[in-house]
C-alpha cells in the first residue's frame, strides 16, 4: 500500500499565495532571528508548515536532512507542546538543549511550540523572557495556535504573524490531483474527489487521512510504476 507522507519541503506544502511562501522563506534564510507565529483554524497545516520552516532553513545553511525527526536527532529542532507543557521547568529544559552544541554541522536551532495557545497565562511573563533568552543564543522560534486571541500581545509582539486561514474546495481539489499523480494512484473521477473534500471538512489533516484510505482502497504498489520516454528515433 502507498504511503502519503507527510510534506518535507516547502514547496509541498498547500499555502494560499506564492507570496506566503516567499515571506516564509525570506524569513528561514534571513541571517537576522525573526520568530514565526502560525495561527488559523484547526487542519490548516500550521504544525506541518511550523516543521517544513525548520527544515528549510537547515537546507538552505547545508545540512542534508531528510524530515523532522532527523533534524530533532541532530539536535537543532526540540518541539515543546500541550503534552510537554508551558511550565517554567519544561521552557528551562528547551533552553538548556538550545545550549548544547548540535551534532550536525550547522549551529542554528529552532524551538516549536505547537499549540503555543495552551501556555497558562500566569506563565506569560516566564516566557517572555524565555523567548528574549533564546533570541540571545541564536535560537529561532516558531510556534502555531488555533486561537491568535488566547496569545498574550507581548507574545505576538515577539513574533511575525502568519495566517494560515482554511482553503476553498478548489484548492484542495487541485492539492489532491497533484498528490494523487505524485503517488501514482489512479486518478479519482470528479466525483469521488469532490466527495474527498467535503469529507475532509476544510481539514487538510483530514484530506491527508482521505488520500490515504484512498490509497488502501486502490491496493495502489508501495513505488509507482516507472515511466516510460520515447526518444528520438523510437528507442525507450
Amino acid at each position: 500500500m502507498t504511503v502519503i507522507l507527510q510534506p518535507n519541503h516547502l514547496s509541498d506544502v498547500l499555502l494560499h499565495t506564492q507570496h506566503d511562501r516567499e515571506v516564509i522563506r525570506m524569513e528561514v534564510q534571513s541571517p537576522s532571528l525573526v520568530n514565526l507565529l502560525f495561527y488559523g483554524p484547526p487542519g490548516t497545516g500550521k504544525t506541518t508548515l511550523m516543521r517544513v520552516s525548520a527544515l528549510e532553513a537547515l537546507r538552505f545553511r547545508g545540512l542534508v536532512v531528510q524530515d523532522h525527526k532527523e533534524a530533532v536527532a541532530w539536535g537543532n529542532v526540540f518541539e515543546l507542546d500541550h503534552n510537554t507543557g508551558f511550565s517554567k521547568a519544561a521552557l528551562d529544559k528547551a533552553l538548556s538543549r538550545m545550549m548544547l552544541a548540535t551534532l550536525s554541522s550547522v549551529d542554528r536551532r529552532f524551538v516549536l511550540l505547537d499549540e503555543a495557545d495552551s501556555i497558562d497565562p500566569r506563565s506569560v511573563n516566564n516566557v517572555k523572557k524565555w523567548l528574549d533568552r533564546m533570541s540571545e543564543r541564536d535560537v529561532q522560534v516558531f510556534a502555531a495556535t488555533n486561537h491568535l486571541d488566547r496569545i498574550d500581545p507581548a507574545i505576538r509582539d515577539r513574533c511575525l504573524l502568519i495566517h494560515m486561514a482554511a482553503f476553498s474546495q478548489a484548492q484542495m481539489l487541485l492539492w489532491l490531483t497533484k498528490q494523487v499523480n505524485a503517488a501514482g494512484l489512479p486518478v479519482p473521477d470528479e466525483v469521488r474527489a469532490v466527495d474527498m473534500v467535503n469529507r475532509s471538512g476544510g481539514s487538510m489533516r483530514n484530506l491527508r487521512q482521505e488520500l490515504q484510505l484512498y490509497a488502501f482502497q486502490c491496493g495502489a504498489p508501495t513505488t509507482p510504476p516507472p515511466r516510460l520516454t520515447i526518444l528520438p528515433g523510437g528507442q525507450v
